[in-house]
């Protein structure tokens, strides 16, 4: 498969704002009038350790990860939505 990934942050969370004076705070693009589009976007998350026998703190990291999604109404799938398998 093809990895890729990106983070975009921006000044604002108005556009019409983003060409004014830098600001001392950044928003993740995802927290702009923007983020209705993409809600239907995915991600993979792969938690991986370099030490052995670190299953708990791995599981701990997952439950955080899924206590946070469902926080934000964030759906969580096992499989790849557009898999036709």
């Amino acid at each position: 498969g093809v990895l890729r990934s990106d983070c975009w942050a921006v000044p604002h969370r108005d556009p019409d704002r983003w060409h004014k004076a830098p600001v001392d705070r950044w928003v993740p693009l995802s927290g702009t009038v923007f983020a209705e589009r993409d809600r239907r976007r995915w991600i993979q998350v792969l938690v991986v350790s370099p030490r052995p026998g670190d299953h708990a703190a791995i599981q701990f990291t997952e439950d955080r990860f899924h206590a946070e999604c469902a926080k934000k109404d964030i759906e969580i799938l096992d499989c790849d939505p557009e898999s036709s398998a």
